[in-house]
């Protein structure tokens, strides 16, 4: 391969394009309804939802820390029941 024949230059540039396309890059355009932030606030919504159901009427403004720990708790009661 490092003697440049077109056939290994075509095999490593087959390969590249193969292994681009297995991480395809998040999307952030607006217009998009795949938008990342869109779908990352979505589910942040719906978390929010579900704690509050479960008692944190008030979970968008816990801290990260806060946050995380009460869905580790839930998650760990409910692997209980």
């Amino acid at each position: 391969m490092l003697t440049g024949q077109s056939r290994h230059l075509d095999t490593i540039a087959d390969i590249d394009a193969w292994l681009l396309e297995q991480n395809l890059p998040q999307i952030f355009d607006d217009g998009d309804t795949r938008n990342v932030l869109v779908a990352h606030r979505q589910r942040f919504g719906k978390a929010c939802a579900a704690l509050a159901e479960q008692g944190y009427p008030r979970a968008h403004e816990l801290t990260v820390f806060e946050f995380n720990s009460a869905v580790d708790y839930l998650l760990d009661k409910q692997k209980k029941d």
